[in-house]
């Protein structure tokens, strides 16, 4: 089964970018070390600079969808910068 589990976040103030993108770059070396089955994104809205998202990708996993703890961590640290949107996403096909 893939899942996606997506951190949707609406910067306050565009100077926080430099932030998220080091957030981004602490959770991808985490992972790295910890979980070889999930691997990390982070996008950038092509409409508004304040937007972003990031995104834990899992493929094949015998576990079932759900927020994981470092994507509620994530959520919780990217918080402090914005509006936050954490959901989980299943392949429809």
């Amino acid at each position: 089964m893939n899942w996606i589990e997506s951190i949707n976040l609406k910067l306050t103030e565009s100077s926080d970018a430099s932030k998220i993108r080091n957030v981004f770059k602490e959770v991808k070396t985490r992972l790295l070390s910890q979980d070889q089955k999930t691997r990390v994104k982070l996008y950038r809205s092509t409409r508004s600079i304040n937007d972003w998202s990031i995104h834990l990708l899992r493929e094949f996993s015998d576990l079932e969808p759900e927020k994981t703890e470092i994507g509620q961590n994530v959520a919780n640290i990217v918080s402090s910068f914005g509006d936050v949107d954490h959901a989980i996403w299943r392949k429809a096909g």
